[in-house]
């Protein structure tokens, strides 16, 4: 009960960056990191997270580097494909462009260098746009990539 009356009445900018971190473990797979490496990595962003939204109250924060986080895998990715396989996959590139806009959308709420209102509708509108890619294409398709 106490639990279920702390989460309803709880400040919104809690969640968010535990369900960015969510979002950045199911990224980063066991299975393409390093074995020695997966624990401390997990374990490190973990506490940085908790430390930055819980301790100093800057989730904002937090969330932007955890963003750019998830924005350097797809980029590896992206790159070792391109590098590796001679493929351009469009999928990937497309995950990029939408972790940008995410992106741009905090250091807009953070820095405030253009009209709010107009940004966030235009970022939404391009958002609304990649949902629509992605709930037509999976990102394991053959139809996604372009050989070199």
């Amino acid at each position: 009960m106490f639990l279920k009356n702390y989460v309803l009445s709880s400040n919104i900018h809690f969640y968010y960056p535990f369900i960015s971190l969510l979002l950045f473990f199911s990224v980063y797979r066991k299975d393409n990191a390093n074995e020695k490496f997966y624990f401390p990595v997990t374990l490190t962003i973990s506490s940085f997270t908790f430390i930055l939204t819980l301790i100093m109250e800057q989730s904002q924060l937090a969330v932007g580097i955890l963003h750019f986080l998830i924005v350097f895998l797809f980029l590896k990715e992206f790159i070792i494909r391109f590098s590796f396989k001679s493929e351009l996959d469009i999928f990937l590139l497309i995950v990029i462009f939408y972790e940008f806009t995410t992106i741009l959308k905090y250091l807009n709420v953070a820095f405030g260098f253009t009209n709010a209102t107009a940004y966030f509708i235009i970022t939404s509108i391009f958002q609304i746009s990649f949902g629509l890619f992605f709930s037509i294409v999976r990102g394991d398709r053959a139809r996604v990539v372009i050989q070199r």
